[in-house]
């Protein structure tokens, strides 16, 4: 067994140590992401494979060969059979289906995005009192110089 080998195997259990519960999560902030993130556009395997290794690193903090290896093959086995033909979204609401089937509610969903906050509103307007008028020159009585 070679480095690459023992980074593969993730935790000493694999994939079969992870919690459904955990599973759920992942397949539900994915859900969260590409119903929110350009739904319209086609699903894509890029997307997909982006998506798990992303959710994955923000729910345990390592990546698909790291710390979050057992977690990433998991989701992997877990996921609905892609159709590349679906929105982001039509794939959305199957990972939803596939993340209660194992145990996740909407009582778990905690906002996964977070909001930005919008630009500011434009400071009211100031009543400035007018600038005051220059008296006029008295005239000196000299034709134009």
């Amino acid at each position: 067994m070679n480095a690459t080998d023992q980074m593969r195997s993730g935790a000493p259990g694999g994939a079969d140590s992870v919690s459904p519960a955990e599973v759920g999560e992942v397949l539900a902030r994915m859900a969260g992401h590409l119903s929110t993130v350009r739904p319209d556009d086609l699903l894509t395997p890029v997307a997909l494979g982006a998506s798990v290794a992303g959710e994955v690193h923000n729910v345990r903090g390592g990546g698909s060969l790291g710390e979050g290896a057992d977690l990433c093959e998991a989701v992997r086995v877990a996921l609905p059979v892609a159709d590349f033909t679906l929105s982001r979204a039509g794939y959305a609401v199957l990972l939803v289906e596939a993340a209660v089937a194992r145990g996740w509610s909407e009582e778990d969903n905690e906002r996964v995005i977070p909001v930005v906050p919008g630009p500011r509103p434009a400071p009211a307007p100031v009543e400035r009192p007018a600038a005051p008028v220059p008296a006029p020159r008295p005239s000196t009585g000299e034709a134009g110089r």
